[in-house]
């Protein structure tokens, strides 16, 4: 039994496989590259330097454990199409929130830096992703081709900075430690990174298009090697963000880690746009007034934060706040959905009574996340982290007579 415990259903009509399209080391390319973005490139930053290098492995297991399973939990594409078509509204959510949080992190990084071009010059980028092709399969070679030099540019710059900084990665293994608070806060990371993946529009629309023994592959090296790389450069770059006047400041190979930056949040940004959009008419018009009002809302989330909120002691700066505020959204609101409304039944649209448990789990919960989150006082999340599981156990079991729902 898999961890979803998902129901095969017939190969009959639309939901049948169609066969798949790109080489499956495309994929595993396009895989890392959309998954490595503003938590994956600094949140273990933020973990070293709290809590030394078990924070960075305490965050990497997990993360590449969660997302490599998919490709082998989801046994068939069809499995991926039904689950995709039953909690659509939820994964558009998912990719509305990540492509916010992409822009906010790009103001907080660049702005402070006098590399302000860089925000419209990210979203210039991620509109590339949104140019219409002729068929699936020149659409697939196309992402494909981006992906691998969105890699490619992101070695190079490893290279530059690595080579400037490697003299101060031991510097990490001297970092304090706080046991105890790590404990806390590794159930919660691990809850995130095991189920956020099955609200990812990206990861659905490589397993639709991958036979079973690719989806291995792909999600296995995409995860276990390729994006291992990307977040074990995060060890090597830290030290290159030192806290100055309330911003995390590049340091001396900051164009290197800038464009490191850029090419990657603008790729995720495209094809979540790309992908929250793919069944609407016309989508690249609607996909690029997506990109514009997600720009918006994620730029005045940055300039908002430092004017909003006051900061705690345990928290560096006002934007720091408002990062840990959105980390909120993967460490409770979208695991919390698949735990309550996906688990069991994923290929079928949650009920209201699942929905509602759902939202009143939340509720409870969130004053503990705050707690922890934002406060830092880490044991409040292990009670947090209780209601959500427990509330599990509220959620009436799906009746046999309810259908899978099938795609268009």
């Amino acid at each position: 039994m898999t961890v979803l415990d998902y129901r095969q259903s017939p190969r009959t009509g639309a939901g049948a496989d169609t066969g798949s399209l790109g080489h499956w080391l495309g994929w595993a390319v396009y895989l890392a590259m959309s998954w490595t973005w503003c938590i994956g490139m600094f949140l273990p930053v933020l973990l070293v330097r709290d809590y030394g290098i078990w924070g960075w492995i305490a965050f990497a297991v997990p993360n590449v454990l969660g997302a490599a399973a998919m490709g082998w939990v989801l046994r068939r594409p069809e499995s991926s199409r039904n689950m995709v078509a039953a909690h659509r509204p939820a994964m558009i959510c998912f990719s509305a929130v990540t492509v916010a949080f992409q822009f906010f992190f790009a103001a907080w990084m660049f702005y402070p830096q006098d590399y302000s071009w860089m925000l419209p010059a990210t979203a210039v980028l991620a509109a590339v992703m949104l140019i219409p092709a002729s068929s699936a399969a020149k659409r697939v070679r196309f992402e494909h081709l981006i992906a691998i030099a969105v890699l490619l540019v992101s070695l190079a710059c490893m290279f530059f900075v690595v080579k400037r900084t490697l003299r101060s990665v031991p510097s990490v293994l001297h970092a304090p430690v706080r046991p105890v608070e790590l404990l806390a806060l590794a159930p919660v990371m691990a809850f995130g990174f095991l189920l956020c993946p099955y609200l990812d529009v990206t990861f659905h629309h490589a397993r639709r298009h991958t036979s079973s023994e690719r989806a291995r592959l792909a999600f296995s090296i995409g995860f276990g090697v390729i994006f291992l790389v990307m977040i074990a450069f995060t060890v090597a770059y830290g030290p290159e963000l030192p806290f100055r006047h309330g911003s995390f400041v590049l340091g001396p190979a900051r164009w290197a880690l800038a464009a490191y930056l850029m090419v990657q949040l603008a790729f995720t940004v495209g094809v979540h746009v790309r992908e929250a959009t793919d069944r609407l008419k016309q989508s690249v018009w609607i996909g690029c007034a997506v990109l514009v009002t997600a720009a918006c809302i994620g730029t005045g989330s940055f300039w908002l934060g430092d004017v909003a909120f006051v900061v705690d002691h345990r928290v560096a700066s006002p934007s720091e706040m408002v990062y840990r505020l959105y980390m909120g959204f993967y460490g409770l609101v979208f695991p919390a959905y698949v735990w309550i409304c996906v688990v069991g039944s994923p290929e079928r649209r949650p009920s209201k009574a699942a929905v509602g448990v759902f939202l009143v789990a939340i509720a409870v919960a969130l004053p503990a996340f705050w707690m922890g989150f934002i406060q830092g006082r880490m044991l409040w999340l292990v009670p947090g982290l209780g209601v959500v599981l427990l509330a599990k156990l509220a959620v009436p079991r799906p009746g046999r007579s309810r259908e899978t729902v099938g795609v268009e």
